[in-house]
């Protein structure tokens, strides 16, 4: 279980405008975080799109849903490569209301849209922690949640509400999921 979840990873970015490099270290052996990186081949240089999510629950039962997960973002993408993030989102929590709610499984997700033809990053947070963008200049600004967490509501009432902020060269996008402010350190004291 733990390979085939690791090989749904993406390979790091080292090359190029846009880079993606990540630390992946469950408190357990296998776990519901996960990160999803689709480039648009159709536009070199055209948007790149990456989604955070973290599933509710821990062990096999929480990384077999993240696999149902990369199935569907697989699917979305494959079909509409330049879609945003609000309704990535909203397509993804109607997928988990449909399918995972009725099993008490949810899912918070951070996706992005990073497109350098407007050096702007269009984004929705759906319950997961805030992400930041650290400027070349030093400053941070808050990503803040702008919807709920996914499946706990049907598409009528869903609003991903995305938003959109400044991104530039140099400037830094800084995702996590929640296990890194609950990670304990050797003294049992959570860290974050």
């Amino acid at each position: 279980a733990l390979r085939l979840r690791e090989s749904l990873f993406p390979a790091p970015i080292s090359q190029g405008p846009v880079r993606v490099a990540y630390a992946y270290a469950p408190m357990q052996q296998i776990g519901g975080d996960f990160l999803f990186v689709h480039s648009c081949a159709e536009r070199p240089g055209g948007p790149m799109s990456v989604v955070v999510l973290d599933v509710t629950g821990h062990g096999i039962a929480a990384a077999l849903t993240v696999n149902r997960i990369w199935g569907e973002l697989q699917r979305i993408y494959a079909e509409r490569p330049e879609i945003g993030p609000g309704e990535v989102i909203s397509l993804l929590n109607r997928y988990a209301h449909l399918t995972l709610a009725r099993h008490a499984v949810y899912l918070t997700a951070f996706c992005m849209r990073v497109d350098l033809a407007s050096d702007c990053v269009e984004y929705a947070n759906a319950g997961h922690p805030p992400a930041f963008i650290r400027a070349a200049n030093g400053r941070l600004h808050e990503m803040a949640s702008t919807t709920l967490l996914l499946g706990v509501c049907a598409d009528e009432e869903f609003n991903p509400a995305p938003a959109r902020e400044r991104f530039g060269p140099g400037d830094t996008i800084i995702v996590y999921t929640d296990g890194a402010i609950e990670a304990m350190g050797e003294d049992g004291a959570c860290m974050g």
